[in-house]
């Protein structure tokens, strides 16, 4: 029953297809959007109306889960019971239903290298084989938490589900989960499965906190897909990946000819070798292909992206790399709609964009009702806002590859490039193979890098870089298509829509006012009415309507945007002029932009907080910490680049930064914590026990001789702390020192300056008299605060 409820599920993802759907020779009589049919789905029950959830389903047959013992039986009895062992048994989790009653945190077990607590190897008469997850996992909203799996043997997959196969796992979160494998050649490594060898849907579903590295392929959430892979409602924040040939924030790698289908989901995955940890290092020695959805999909039947988000980061060394696809090698079908990237992508040896990197399959490739507002960087490749390239196919009749269709979508990120070479554009770097691209109700309003506009103006007559296109072999086909340049900022933008002269139907607009609703609408063809709106928030360019419900406050505050925050060198330190200890931060790098708003005018503040938030408002009614000047990130930060004096007193401070332009639109990045103890009333801390001694010289109460150790102090130099040595005979009150009115009760004080070293006094004036006990004392002064050594009885008899 599962399985035919699931194969029809997966019929049905990609809606009607046919004439309307699949072009014809070089797009004629074909629609310029292919129509994609939403996958419906349900989501457990929150609050007091989850256990009468949960209690339905284990009246349908699901089996309960409750403890980490629960697992330890469920990994050798699919049933939890002690007679259904499964060794031996391949099939032993087919058509299994399984349901959380309640969290799972595996603090405390060592799991890296056990299967005690997932889905077993058997042995089998060929050999050692793994069993593949085949029925329902329900978490009915509970976590998974703590969990680790690090294994490091040859072609095996490693997960909290190592494989799977006409599974579904839903309603699940997983933190701080980490899944490892090194020095395992051909494996795969992901959070929530490791690979998928039948079809498979994984829906609301979140992964916060956790690694998955791997020598070959790894993802946030699969490492490698042989079978349909649906992701549904999936989310993952803070999630780090590593791999040196495939790195995907949700999926490491796709194989044959299946289906791919990515909705109404969010990847905030960190894709970069400098953050991983330094054990893994020698092992991920670089990265080649990468995206923050997939890094590499092969020979699939068809790749649907719909109402998704990239907010992350990808870095790579080699290859390819996209915010949604890093390569695409001959799919049937590719379409990304209603969705957008607003996270950091960065390659350093070949194609990067904003969406795909590199699409180098014959078949249909649409991108409709989408964009992209993060930075866009190569060192060498194309380079394009939406696309980095649509690549080089090794045939000779090119006339019967499909057209690439670009329809209500923009790019508003930046573009940059650190080498004059190769091509760059605002939507697309380069259309290559005598393609046809189809571009339409599209426009940029990005920018681009010195590097980029400067190569532009000095060879305009065949420079490969475009506002739209950067360069092509084919037909590029402009129909109401739209770029704008600042005047006023030259080096910032591209003059011309292609490399070359088009007879095209293309606006260049010169101020942003300009993009009214009265001077956009093209020959009455922009939808204005279900398509795009000018927003109220302040955007002066139009922007799409039908944008995932997820995404209002990202979409508000993309302008201006924060590509990258790094804070290097942060402590403590006392500041003499606060006469407090400060929290100093030496070195930040920021990056960031807005399309309307020049660099200079942006209001960049960091704000410190004593609570974790996502809320803008928050932020900002908290304590300001500073404002910053612009000219703090190219100076010398030895000295420090701000000092903040905390006032909340002691605890965790967390610090923001935050961006705000001309129209007040915000947006906001988390860059550090910090754990703040004020010591600024600390005193300093004396010699250690028995360090000091004391005692008459030849019992003659006119000499003493003193031996003692320094102290130390957080706050002060240790050469400038001031030594006193006292006498008294009823006791000292340090606390109510005084060094202007001598203290009740003290007999002698003098200067004490050679700690260490034997110190002969006379103390003629203190009139000693035989038989009394005398309390002998140093207190040490750091010009705010004293101590003092452990008082020493000396008794001297006649």
């Amino acid at each position: 029953i599962l399985t035919t409820l699931l194969i029809i599920s997966l019929v049905n993802v990609n809606g009607p297809k046919g004439d309307q759907g699949l072009p014809g020779l070089d797009g004629e009589g074909a629609t310029i959007t292919y129509p994609v049919t939403a996958l419906s789905y349900d989501k457990a029950p929150t609050g007091t109306a989850r256990a009468a959830y949960v209690q339905s389903l284990v009246q349908k047959g699901y089996i309960p889960l409750s403890s980490v013992e629960d697992f330890s039986i469920f990994s050798t009895s699919p049933d939890l019971s002690t007679d259904a062992f499964a060794v031996g048994n391949e099939d032993a989790y087919a058509n299994k239903k399984y349901v959380l009653t309640a969290d799972i945190d595996f603090t405390g077990l060592d799991t890296r290298q056990d299967q005690n607590y997932i889905v077993p190897e058997i042995v089998t008469e060929d050999g050692r084989d793994y069993i593949a997850f085949e029925g329902i996992f329900d978490g009915a909203g509970y976590t998974i938490k703590n969990f680790s799996s690090e294994r490091g043997e040859y072609d095996l997959a490693v997960g909290f589900f190592p494989y799977t196969s006409y599974a579904q796992i839903k309603n699940i979160n997983f933190e701080n989960i980490r899944t490892t494998s090194v020095l395992s050649w051909d494996s795969s490594t992901g959070v929530v499965v490791g690979k998928v060898e039948g079809p498979t849907l994984i829906q609301n579903v979140t992964i916060k906190n956790s690694i998955s590295v791997n020598d070959f392929t790894a993802g946030g959430v699969v490492g490698f897909a042989q079978d349909d892979i649906f992701l549904l409602n999936v989310k993952t924040e803070n999630v780090i990946v590593g791999a040196s040939d495939n790195a995907g924030g949700f999926i490491g790698k796709t194989e044959d000819n299946y289906l791919i289908n990515i909705q109404d989901s969010v990847s905030d995955s960190v894709i970069n070798y400098a953050l991983l940890d330094e054990d893994f290092k020698e092992y991920v020695s670089e990265y080649d292909y990468a995206g923050g959805f997939i890094a590499q999909v092969e020979n699939a039947e068809s790749v649907i992206i719909l109402n998704s988000a990239h907010i992350g980061t990808v870095i790579v060394d080699n290859e390819e790399v996209g915010g949604f696809i890093g390569y695409i090698q001959d799919s049937q079908l590719t379409v990304v709609a209603n969705s957008f990237n607003s996270g950091f992508v960065q390659s350093f040896g070949a194609e990067a964009g904003g969406l795909i990197g590199d699409n180098n399959s014959e078949s249909p490739f649409y991108i409709q009702n989408s964009f992209n507002a993060g930075q866009v960087y190569a060192t060498s490749g194309s380079v394009g806002g939406l696309v980095g390239e649509i690549g080089d196919l090794d045939e000779e009749d090119y006339i019967q590859f499909a057209p690439i269709y670009i329809t209500n979508s923009y790019n508003a990120g930046h573009i940059s490039a650190a080498e004059y070479s190769d091509e760059k554009g605002g939507l697309v770097g380069e259309v290559d193979s005598d393609r046809h691209l189809v571009i339409s109700n599209s426009f940029n309003v990005g920018t681009f890098s010195l590097a980029i506009t400067s190569h532009d103006d000095q060879y305009p007559l065949f420079a490969d870089n475009g506002a739209l296109v950067g360069d092509t072999s084919g037909i590029v086909t402009l129909v109401n298509v739209a770029f704008y340049v600042d005047e006023a900022n030259p080096t910032l933008y591209l003059n011309h829509a292609l490399d070359r002269s088009l007879a095209a139907d293309v606006t260049r607009y010169t101020t942003l006012n300009s993009f009214t609703k009265a001077n956009f609408v093209f020959n009455g063809t922009w939808n204005l009415s279900t398509i795009w709106t000018f927003n109220t928030t302040g955007y002066a360019f139009p922007v799409l309507r039908h944008l995932p419900t997820f995404t209002v406050d990202a979409v508000q505050s993309f302008a201006p945007y924060i590509n990258y925050a790094e804070v290097w060198n942060m402590y403590d330190s006392f500041d003499v002029e606060l006469n407090a200890t400060v929290i100093v931060v030496d070195y930040l790098y920021l990056e960031y932009g807005d399309a309307e708003t020049a660099e200079e005018d942006l209001d960049v503040k960091i704000y410190a907080l004593l609570e974790e938030t996502e809320d803008l408002e928050t932020i900002q009614n908290g304590d300001v910490a500073k404002v910053i000047d612009q000219d703090f990130f190219y100076e010398d930060s030895s000295e420090g680049l701000f000092v903040y004096q905390p006032t909340l007193g002691d605890g965790t401070y967390y610090f923001y930064l935050v961006v705000v332009d001309n129209d007040g639109l915000a947006t906001f990045r988390f860059i550090i914590d910090f754990v703040y103890v004020d010591s600024s009333n600390a005193s300093p801390i004396p010699g250690n026990d028995g360090a000091f001694t004391a005692e008459f010289e030849n019992y003659d109460l006119t000499s003493l001789l003193v031996t003692f150790t320094g102290a130390t102090d957080d706050l002060t130099d240790v050469d400038d702390l001031v030594y006193t040595l006292v006498i008294t005979v009823d006791g000292f009150d340090f606390a109510n020192w005084n060094y202007n009115v001598d203290a009740n009760g003290i007999l002698y004080s003098t200067s004490l300056v050679t700690p260490g070293n034997l110190n002969v006094l006379d103390i003629a004036s203190a009139n000693l008299s035989y038989g009394i006990t005398y309390n002998v004392n140093i207190v040490v002064d750091d010009g705010t605060n004293i101590s003092s050594y452990t008082v020493l009885d000396i008794i001297n008899l006649d």
